[in-house]
């Protein structure tokens, strides 16, 4: 499991780089990559020092759910980030073609 979830980190960190470089400015990439980073790893080491007590507390599949949840309201939460019409404004206000 702990294997899954470094490939599924990993995996995330390639995604959210890629959508970090079409939304933030050149010279900001370094900055927001640096914040970001350190939160992910936070966020996975969090989760997994809450998972043995919370698993003690309530059974395990209140834990999936739990889980499920928390998943479903990041993905809503990214439905609203609209990346194709950010694209199209900085395209607009620079004047050029971004690809």
């Amino acid at each position: 499991m702990r294997f899954m979830v470094g490939v599924m980190t990993a995996f995330m960190q390639i995604v959210l780089g890629a959508i970090m470089m079409k939304l933030v400015e050149e010279s900001y990439i370094g900055r927001v990559n640096g914040t970001i980073t350190p939160l992910l790893m936070a966020g996975t080491l969090t989760g997994s020092a809450l998972a043995g007590p919370l698993m003690k507390s309530i059974t395990l599949v209140p834990v999936y759910g739990l889980s499920a949840i928390i998943i479903l309201i990041a993905a809503f939460a990214s439905l609203s980030m609209k990346l194709g019409e950010s694209t199209a404004s900085k395209m607009d206000q620079s004047g050029m073609h971004l690809d």
